[in-house]
């Protein structure tokens, strides 16, 4: 029987193909995941963060909302006419 490829049992099958990734998959979440991931956290760009200390006036967040929407867009459509 040298040299001749051996038929999986359907177990066999199901283990290579779902239960050995997810098995693999779970180490490098839970295990190497927390090793790696704060040092990726501190070396990437902080993008959409804003600083909640000081408001920012270009911010649309922190400006207050108008009582009529429908009203203050034609306003300001009218007024960039």
């Amino acid at each position: 029987m040298i040299g001749m490829a051996v038929e999986l049992t359907p177990l066999g099958k199901f283990s290579k193909w779902v239960i050995v990734p997810v098995l693999v998959g779970l180490f490098g979440y839970y295990v190497l995941g927390p090793r790696y991931g704060g040092e990726i956290a501190k070396r990437a760009p902080k993008v959409g963060v804003f600083n909640q200390d000081a408001p920012d006036e270009g911010n649309a967040q922190n400006q207050p909302k108008p009582d009529n929407p429908a009203a203050e867009f034609k306003r300001i459509r009218e007024a960039k006419k």
